[in-house]
């Protein structure tokens, strides 16, 4: 029995849609940053307790300005909180996005997979299947596998 664990079609006005909101996204958010793994290593997190104590560092020492240094740039400070406040529920969204779009992928991945294993076993039932033995072999020695040996269709009409 064929799997298929989704079914998602767009249509062209769809996609061309989606390419332009993501247009729009990669323009209008073109000062993201980005961090090589090393550096993100070396950035310091915020735990929701730190959190609480940035924000009423923010509140402390706007009402106490005059004992801070002049090179100290509160003015920065409480924009960069401002900032992620902005910020964090736009990317909530997003990395829900990313994340339907992952298991999207993941699910169309697997129902490839499955559908060509299962057609194979049928094409290998009926004496077929000598146009994909070859790339069999060469996909098995590529990831390092051996022959597993494909399933028949009786195998998986009984599942």
């Amino acid at each position: 029995m064929s799997e298929h664990r989704i079914h998602i079609a767009l249509g062209k006005d769809s996609i061309a849609r989606i390419a332009a909101a993501l247009n729009t996204l990669e323009t209008e958010l073109i000062g993201l940053a980005s961090f090589t793994a090393q550096e993100r290593r070396d950035l310091v997190g915020m735990s929701e307790a730190a959190e609480a104590l940035v924000r009423k560092a923010v509140l402390v020492l706007d009402e106490h300005d005059d004992v801070l240094p002049d090179d100290f740039d509160l003015e920065s400070f409480q924009a960069d909180l401002a900032t992620l406040d902005v910020f964090r529920p736009l990317f909530a969204r997003i990395g829900h996005l990313y994340d339907r779009a992952t298991g999207t992928e993941m699910a169309l991945r697997n129902d490839l997979v499955l559908n060509a294993i299962e057609g194979y076993a049928w094409l290998e039932a009926a004496g077929k299947s000598a146009d994909l033995d070859a790339l069999r072999k060469a996909m098995s020695q590529r990831l390092g596998r051996g022959s597993r040996g494909a399933p028949t269709p009786s195998s998986q009409a009984q599942d």
